[in-house]
């Protein structure tokens, strides 16, 4: 994959995943009179909400998920992971309406370092090679070195 279509890749995951915090699914539609900090998803729905997100977040990076995460796959996770949200009384909407601003930033600046990374490993390899390249010995007379 090349650069570009990995960064059209990670932007496409960046706005989903964007989109997804700003909108709340269907089931925390507010009732009259209530902030969204009353608000409150079922754990099994805030639960397939993680998960969701955190596959469509890694999904550019590492392609081969969806054959790991499939429905059955999340069914599961989800299942297992919802009783822990209630015993814990862990409400992920109320989270993000608390962190918001820390997690557009962190959705906007986690791939930017992702790339950045990639980068200068890229440049320090180019260097490496052609330091390498120029430390061997020109090849003499009849293409022998």
């Amino acid at each position: 994959m090349t650069d570009f279509n990995a960064l059209t890749h990670e932007a496409a995951a960046v706005d989903a995943a964007a989109d997804a915090q700003t909108a709340p699914p269907p089931e925390a539609e507010a009732v009259a009179g209530e902030s969204q900090a009353d608000q409150v998803l079922s754990p099994e729905a805030e639960a397939r909400g993680v998960i969701d997100l955190a596959l469509s977040l890694a999904a550019p990076f590492f392609p081969s998920l969806d054959k790991v995460y499939t429905e059955e796959t999340k069914d599961r996770l989800v299942k297992s992971a919802a009783p822990l949200l209630a015993k814990y009384n862990i409400s992920l909407l109320i989270l993000f309406a608390k962190w918001k601003e820390e997690i557009d930033f962190a959705f906007i600046a986690a791939p930017l370092v992702l790339q950045t990374v990639r980068a200068v490993q890229t440049d320090r390899a180019a260097r490496a090679k052609a330091a390498a390249d120029a430390a061997k010995p020109a090849p003499g007379p009849g293409g022998t070195a």
